[in-house]
């Protein structure tokens, strides 16, 4: 899974308050992704894009899902990890 931060950038330039657009390009998501594994993510499948040329366009609500995702798998590492270590006999009460 991938980590965004909070800022989009949006597709053809800002949106009104409350809107957001329908695309986001892959370019504006390397501000906060690394761009070889976004474009394997992309390539892969996990992550839907329509090709313009050399240029990807994924839809944000995609990437959002992801991202939501991603924040779900982060917040219960830790409850796993301590769950973990409680039954091989590692954690200390």
């Amino acid at each position: 899974m991938l980590s965004y931060t909070t800022d989009v950038v949006v597709l053809d330039g800002p949106c009104s308050p409350g809107l957001r657009p329908a695309y986001i390009t892959g370019e504006s998501l390397t501000d906060s992704v690394v761009a070889p594994p976004l474009i394997a993510l992309i390539d892969q499948g996990h992550l839907a894009a329509q090709r313009l040329g050399t240029h990807r366009r994924l839809k944000l609500v995609d990437v959002l899902a992801d991202t939501q995702q991603a924040k779900s798998k982060q917040s219960a590492a830790p409850d796993e990890l301590v769950s973990l270590s409680e039954e091989l006999g590692l954690y200390d009460h």
